[in-house]
């Protein structure tokens, strides 16, 4: 409990004139406050200071000495909190000063329920024991409440003052009910469909986003959108509601001589005792029961009750809620803490109040074994939060130090949404602005002023660069960095010499010794590998050394993932790179559907069209050596050098480090599955959406991500309801991998995939359709017989499940859609589900290009009739496959009205469309014989039943089929574009933003230049839809939509 006692009120001759003027009970309410704390003791005054160190909480400690105002301590506040209510401290310094000596702890945070501490606060129940109520930093500026119309500024108090000192009179005003305000509080989102309901009110709700290009922007759940705070006055009756606590804009609404409605107060602000119900206000309770009643009567009977509320609401905050008002009340409150709590003592940690509005933090050198680098966004402060208490807390050891850091452009647009002064896991300081231009072209000019600003201030051996949506396993990456230094990851048995007769896993021709390195790391079971005078490659379990050209190399780091014992990390001895190496990579200059990866400057610079081999910047490792080699062009020596700003900070680095000598290490998969970026998706319908249910499925993305991240480690998963789903083949393909990939959990039919697909393999390697013929030694494929024909293989499974079936009144149901869930099953397993990369669905399509035997071409295109697994979309009544009447993918295009009759595996039809295979069969028919190519593309599109992931591809698919040069004028063109011109179309008035933006792109490639397929598109309306599009607020949708009105009304000279 805190200490109660008496206070001794300093004298009214202390005060300034101008504070004078103000009656004594205008400080009531902080003497009220400073009650409970006569002469508290040094001990409670450092459990406040702690409370406000150890909760986290927005809050900074102020201390005053001889006249001059310092900062202690800092967490980081929400906004721009902390820098303004500073500033407004900064203002009484120095209207006032000097000041008598204080300290004591502000709290910026909304407030309280319940608090006993001596801390200033801006909210708090009445009854509570403790916290000092004070002008909160709305009170000198409020700039994240500015409307996007406004101008930067309007909301600093002398600006709303003057925009307010003339409002309009009674008889002018809008005889309405208004408000705005954000959905901070359940209660508003409740209160606000009713408020909005009653007759003549202007009430919605507001939501404040990012758009494009990091500006704020507002979306509004009424007609209108964000109303600037002058404009409010032209309204007789503004509406008061309590947000997270208070409500922070009753200030404005005093001003505007107005009828002030409010929800019940149930947090005060420092002024809300001087106000009375009736003179100032009118006060509902929190239904608004009888709000109908109420208005009727002031603006009839009780009109002259209702101009008297208004002007006395107006009068009284014209003398009171002042500058001087505000600046006079601290005064006091400075005072009151001067007399009642204990004296400030000296410390070295007080930074002066100017200086940390300036953003100058105290710099300390240190030593420390790695430094962790996370470019980011001013905009991307949830993103850093989530890291902090997340995978950042994790791989601390006695044996190594890292710190992190988030690095902000000081040019960035968002600087005040982000909290300078943020802490790190252990209370340090982790957010590093750094002079340079923002923007992702400035990604690598940023990096670079980060490394060489952090090797000044710390003696560091190793660097991890990841991205801020990403998530690193530290507890694994850690202890290696001290074997790649020592070169213990990647070691050379032998420079002439070869595995002998050791059976290899995987092989290649011609691809060097970086590609046979990353894909011996992509084989959990390759721990060796050879590499030939010609760069062929072969990837080995165990080598047995014999003499003979080439090289052979022990991949050592998956067997040191087994000593995770984090030890005291060595100087490093070699140079080195460590993460996710690509190689391979095409320069882009003309995507349209990621603009930002373009890279034409790089392509100009250097005329290569392909990428050296890079680390993939979602997480990677290196020593500082590379790290100060960045660091060292534009400094020193070197100070009239400078990098140059190409688009791909990671591939650009690739490019500069590829003269270098050091060792170019690769992740294994152990560690890379482990390397996630954040993206948890929900699937549900968007009917009938609310705010509430929004919150709902937010909460379950968080237990969803919870539930799998790696920092997770000891994750409670009840296995056999799972495993029932799996033998039952419930799961989606998804749900299988995550299943196998986090819980070693497989289904009890996986044995019968494994005969399915060995029979696959055995039936295409007797063609030499296969080029990797180690595939069928596989361990995975031992003591697993071949069945022959593959298609007799899913009757087992089947026939397991009549004994479970024979009593069933829906027997046949139930049957058929056993054997539709098989077939995906299957399908799932052929794709990559067992063999990974070695053996896929699109591979299969490519060795069937290569089969010469009729017999195995009829066999093979039942297996992909079976996979595919056409239907009837009417029920589970029959089952085409069960009834020997299979209808393969000629049979389902006969008839264009036939074809949303059946339903289909979405992602084997989207492999079946992407590696030609559709195409190519449809072109053996006869002229007339069914729907052709494009007609099947427009049904895919446009059929509402096909899967969000396949009409997606489809677009992307018709978007490169429509693109290209001008010249492609012929007759057969000019069908295929009027047959999928009203397709897209349809897609454009649809309500999925991506496949619309799809569409837009599709019609942009296919409008450039061509003057005939312009007035094609005008004709089916595309004008009008391009306006609805930009009215969607989708940044990629308006982006080509902008694209394809620019083609519309230009020339072809313009546009292109």
């Amino acid at each position: 409990m805190w200490a109660w006692g008496s206070i001794l009120l300093p004298a009214a001759a202390e005060w300034p004139a101008r504070c004078r003027v103000f009656n004594p009970d205008f400080f009531e309410q902080a003497e009220r406050d400073f009650l409970p704390f006569h002469e508290l003791t040094p001990w409670d005054a450092q459990r406040a200071k702690n409370l406000c160190r150890s909760s986290g909480q927005a809050c900074f400690v102020v201390q005053i000495r001889n006249g001059q105002v310092f900062v202690l301590e800092e967490q980081p506040g929400f906004q721009s909190r902390n820098r303004l209510t500073m500033a407004m401290l900064h203002r009484v310094s120095t209207k006032f000063g000097p000041l008598p000596d204080a300290e004591f702890v502000v709290d910026t945070s909304d407030g309280y329920a319940e608090i006993e501490a001596p801390i200033f606060v801006i909210s708090k129940f009445p009854g509570s024991a403790g916290g000092i109520l004070y002008p909160d930093f709305s009170s000198y500026a409020w700039p994240e409440s500015e409307c996007p119309s406004e101008a930067p500024g309007s909301h600093l108090w002398s600006q709303v003052l003057a925009k307010m000192a003339e409002v309009p009179s009674w008889l002018a005003k809008t005889d309405s009910l208004f408000w705005r305000g954000a959905a901070t509080s359940t209660y508003r989102r409740q209160i606000v469909p009713f408020l909005a309901s009653l007759e003549k009110s202007n009430v919605s709700m507001m939501e404040w986003v990012i758009g494009p290009e990091g500006q704020r922007q507002v979306v509004s759940s009424g007609s209108d959108s964000c109303i600037p705070i002058h404009e409010w006055c032209q309204h007789k009756f503004l509406a008061n509601l309590p947000g997270n606590t208070m409500a922070l804009a009753l200030k404005y609404r005093l001003f505007c001589g107005s009828v002030v409605l409010s929800s019940p107060f149930l947090y005060h602000e420092w002024y809300y005792s001087q106000l009375k119900e009736g003179e100032h206000f009118i006060s509902f309770d929190l239904r608004w029961s009888g709000a109908d009643e109420v208005l009727t009567d002031l603006r009839g009977p009780s009109r002259a009750l209702a101009e008297a509320v208004s002007m006395n609401s107006r009068r009284w905050a014209q003398d009171h809620l002042t500058d001087d008002g505000f600046d006079c009340y601290w005064l006091r409150l400075i005072h009151l803490a001067s007399q009642q709590f204990p004296p400030p003592q000296p410390t070295l940690h007080a930074i002066p109040l100017e200086s940390v509005m300036l953003g100058m933090r105290p710099v300390q050198s240190s030593i420390v074994d790695v430094l962790i680098v996370i470019p980011s966004r001013a905009a991307d402060y949830q993103l850093m939060d989530h890291a902090r208490s997340t995978w950042l807390r994790s791989g601390h050891s006695d044996g190594v130090s890292h710190r992190h850091f988030f690095v902000i452009a000081s040019a960035d647009p968002d600087l005040e949404l982000l909290q300078i002064g943020a802490v790190s896991p252990d209370g340090e300081d982790d957010v590093l602005v750094v002079e340079c231009k923002h923007g992702y072209r400035q990604l690598l000019q940023k990096m670079v002023v980060a490394y060489r600003t952090l090797l000044e201030r710390f003696t560091v051996k190793f660097f991890i660069r990841a991205d801020v949506d990403s998530m690193l396993p530290l507890q694994f990456l850690l202890p290696l960095l001290d074997h790649a230094a020592a070169g213990r990851c990647l070691v050379l048995l032998s420079e002439g010499s070869n595995c002998g007769h050791s059976r290899p896993r995987w092989q290649m021709p011609a691809i060097g010794h970086l590609q046979c390195q990353v894909e011996c790391a992509m084989d959990r079971g390759c721990h060796y590998f050879h590499v030939s005078p010609d760069g062929d490659c072969a990837t080995f379990s165990q080598c047995t050394l014999e003499i003979a050209s080439g090289k052979v190399f022990q991949y050592k780091m998956r067997s040191l993932l087994g000593d995770l014992v984090q030890r005291p990390l060595e100087s490093p001895r070699r140079p080195f790179v460590l993460g996710t190496i690509l190689h391979g990579n095409k320069v882009l200059i003309n995507d349209t559907h990621n603009p930002q990866w373009n890279n034409l400057l790089y392509s100009h610079d250097l005329g290569l069209g392909v990428y050296p081999p890079y680390p993939e910047a979602s997480g990677y490792a290196m020593s500082s050596d590379i790290a100060a080699f960045l660091a060292s062009v534009g400094s020193g020596a070197l100070s009239d050098l400078s990098w140059n700003a190409w688009a791909i900070e990671d591939s650009a680095m690739g490019t500069i480090l590829a003269g270098l000598k050091f060792d170019m290490l690769q992740l294994p998969a152990e560690i890379r599955e482990h390397i996630r970026d954040i993206a948890v998706v929900v699937r549900c319908p968007a009917q009938n959406m609310t705010n509430d249910s929004c919150e709902v499925i937010l909460d379950e993305c968080h237990i969803i991500a919870n539930s799998i991240a790696s920092v997770y480690e000891n994750v409670g998963i009840y296995k056999r309801p799972l495993q029932a789903r799996l033998n039952t083949l419930h799961l989606t393909e998804d749900g299988y991998r995550w299943a196998e990939g986090q819980l070693g959990m497989v289904p009890v039919h996986r044995r019968a995939a494994l005969k399915f697909l060995k029979s696959l393999v055995k039936m295409l390697l007797g063609e030499s359709a296969l080029w990797d013929e180690s595939i069928e030694h596989d361990e995975i494929f031992k003591d697993v017989p071949d069945m022959g024909d593959p298609c007799s293989v899913p009757q087992e499974p089947i026939s397991e499940a009549e004994s479970l079936l024979q009593t069933s009144r829906d027997r046949n149901e139930r049957r058929n859609a056993w054997a539709a869930r098989i077939a995906r099953y299957f399908a799932y397993c052929v794709d990559g589900g067992i063999m990974g990369e070695r053996f896929t669905f699109p591979l299969l399509i490519q060795a069937l290009g290569r089969v010469s035997s009729a017999d195995v071409d009829r066999q093979m295109k039942e297996v992909i009739d079976f996979l595919l697994h056409v239907n009837k979309r009417d029920g589970w009544q029959s089952n085409l496959f069960l009834e020997e009447k299979p209808v393969s993918l000629i049979a389902m295009t006969k008839e264009s009205e036939a074809f949303a009759e059946y339903s289909f595996n979405d992602i084997i039809m989207r492999h079946l469309v992407s590696e030609g295979y559709v195409e190519s069969e449809l072109k053996k028919r006869p002229p007339g014989a069914g729907i052709d190519y494009a007609d099947l593309l427009a049904q895919l599109l446009t059929d509402e039943s096909v899967g969000l992931g396949l009409r997606t591809m489809v677009c992307r698919h018709v978007l490169d089929m429509l693109g290209g040069t001008n010249d492609r004028e012929d007759t057969k063109f000019e069908k295929t574009v009027k047959q999928l011109v009203p397709a897209l179309v349809k897609v454009m008035v649809g309500s999925n933003h991506i496949l619309m933006s799809y569409a837009t792109a599709s019609l942009v490639n296919l409008s450039c230049g061509r003057q005939n397929m312009k007035q094609l598109l005008v004709s089916h309306g595309v004008i009008s839809m391009c306006v609805k599009q930009l009215k969607t607020k989708h940044d990629e949708l308006t982006l080509y939509t902008l694209f394809l009105l620019v083609n519309l009304t230009k020339t072809p000279h313009h546009s292109c």
